[in-house]
């Protein structure tokens, strides 16, 4: 997983570039059976190896992908330059040149252009066809399914600590293109034909239950009420601000949160998109919440090598750090999943009681955990 995350991400195309690169490297299968779906395949047993490169530069422009064949003898027998498209238009021949640079290196080649559903893909020409082979197209719907290759159900309901690092890359893949509208991979089933019927319950339920809760940590007065937030369905946020001076609580408020516009928060999310042993279950975080676009300084000031023996101590204090997520946030995050509630007690009143005590416990806990080195300084920083 952390491989797929050495290069620059945060632009959508590179992201999901180097997430499918790093599980073709890991993950032979898969990338004999994507070589297969562009017309690269192999009669009877073959000893192959996969290699997989990223980024390669060109005086027209750098190769997103290129996964290479390997036989025993060395000899490269297939040879797939891939070019992701999602947002970014092509570049005048592009395409064109890339299959001219590509029909010159050893191995059978297919240039293949990965795109979402109705992008406006140029089609070769006959004469290209016949000069260099064209090219064609995957969307990342199909991508996702040779990724699946039928086994996402079983994957999902695998207990963590059975899955596979694979096992995590490819479920990390799938989520990335879902949440992009890329690829749709859950079917409709039972429990979404249920809830429909409920649904209108549960959103009056789920509301009495966090207003009750977002009350119950603030009627103590250390905490004040600091704006609220509702998105999609059951994607709720409330902030929070330390009130007053009272046992220092002001002063260590100031020093997680001033220097990065930070702020205190609870969330509602029906994933648990920002935990280290992510679930996929509805669940709620409780700690702070930073903005991206505030994030270069405070993304480099939490992977600071200083802090680690902090980022330790916040996780052993059971702090998730999100620091390059799904959405524009940066997160520092207890879990308590919707589903524990279920023991908490016989009435909601009980239920949403011991929601704001894990609430107002993980906001303490974490107030009382100052960056260290405080924001701003770093030994390892200064000594450069």
């Amino acid at each position: 997983m952390l491989e797929a995350y050495t290069r620059s991400v945060l632009d959508g195309e590179d992201r999901l570039t180097e997430l499918l690169a790093t599980l073709l490297q890991h993950d032979r299968d898969t990338a004999l059976n994507l070589a297969a779906a562009v017309g690269i395949d192999f009669d009877g047993p073959q000893d192959l190896t996969v290699e997989v490169s990223t980024q390669e530069a060109f005086p027209f422009g750098r190769l997103d992908l290129e996964v290479r064949l390997r036989v025993t003898d060395g000899t490269i027998c297939g040879r797939i330059w891939f070019e992701n498209k999602i947002w970014a238009r092509f570049q005048p021949r592009r395409l064109e040149r890339y299959a001219e640079a590509l029909v010159r290196r050893p191995g059978r080649g297919r240039l293949c252009v990965l795109a979402p559903a109705g992008y406006g893909i140029p089609p070769p020409t006959l004469e290209e066809r016949a000069r260099f082979g064209g090219w064609l197209t995957l969307t990342w719907s199909q991508i996702a399914e040779i990724v699946a290759a039928g086994r996402l159900g079983a994957l999902r309901y695998t207990p963590l600590a059975n899955r596979t690092a694979i096992d995590h890359l490819r479920i990390e893949l799938l989520e990335d293109l879902r949440r992009r509208g890329l690829a749709l991979m859950d079917p409709l089933g039972h429990l979404d034909v249920i809830t429909v019927g409920r649904e209108a319950r549960a959103r009056a339920v789920l509301d009495d239950l966090w207003n009750r809760t977002v009350q119950g940590v603030l009627d103590p007065g250390r905490y004040r009420d600091d704006g609220d937030w509702e998105g999609e369905p059951f994607n709720w946020s409330q902030s929070f601000a330390a009130a007053g001076d009272a046992n220092g609580f002001s002063d260590r408020a100031k020093r997680w949160l001033v220097a990065h516009d930070g702020r205190l928060e609870l969330l509602l999310s029906p994933e648990d998109f920002w935990a280290e042993d992510r679930t996929g279950e509805p669940a709620f975080g409780a700690g702070a919440v930073f903005e991206h676009r505030k994030g270069r300084t405070i993304r480099d000031e939490l992977g600071d090598p200083a802090r680690a023996q902090w980022r330790t101590q916040l996780r052993q204090a059971g702090f998730s750090v999100l620091i390059n997520g799904p959405d524009s946030y940066i997160r520092v995050y207890r879990t308590r999943h919707l589903a524990e509630l279920l023991n908490a007690g016989a009435s909601l009143d009980q239920q949403a009681r011991s929601l704001a005590a894990w609430v107002t416990t993980a906001l303490d806990a974490l107030l009382a955990m100052p960056p260290s080195p405080p924001w701003g300084t770093s030994p390892a920083a200064d000594h450069q």
